[in-house]
């Protein structure tokens, strides 16, 4: 519980799927070569702090990003974020309505 709390907050979406799935080409694959994880998956927060890292060294002598210098780029980059978090707000507000119609419909 406490990890998927974890995930959501770091961005993740998480669903739930009930009821049997269809046999698909890769669950024969895998039962003949079993997938082996060699590493660990990162977080969203480990990849964003590898990012700020890896830019913060990329920065120029004086220490302004590529965004300080390019207005063009940080508006883009605004107008992006916005986007995203319209399409965020959609997606929950989908799941929820989603979630209300099977909750009202699960045999009590």
């Amino acid at each position: 519980s406490l990890f998927l709390a974890q995930l959501q907050q770091e961005g993740y979406s998480i669903y739930s799927v009930r009821g049997t799935l269809p046999e698909c080409e890769a669950d024969g694959i895998l039962r003949i070569t079993p997938a082996i994880q060699l590493e660990r998956p990162k977080l969203i927060s480990e990849v964003t702090k590898q990012k700020e890292k890896e830019e913060g060294r990329s920065s120029d002598v004086e220490g302004r990003s590529s965004q300080e210098e390019d207005p063009d780029l940080a508006e883009a980059l605004r107008i992006s974020r916005q986007e995203n978090e319209l399409d965020d707000r959609s997606l929950q507000e989908a799941l929820r309505l989603s979630m209300q119609g099977y909750l009202e419909n699960v045999p009590q």
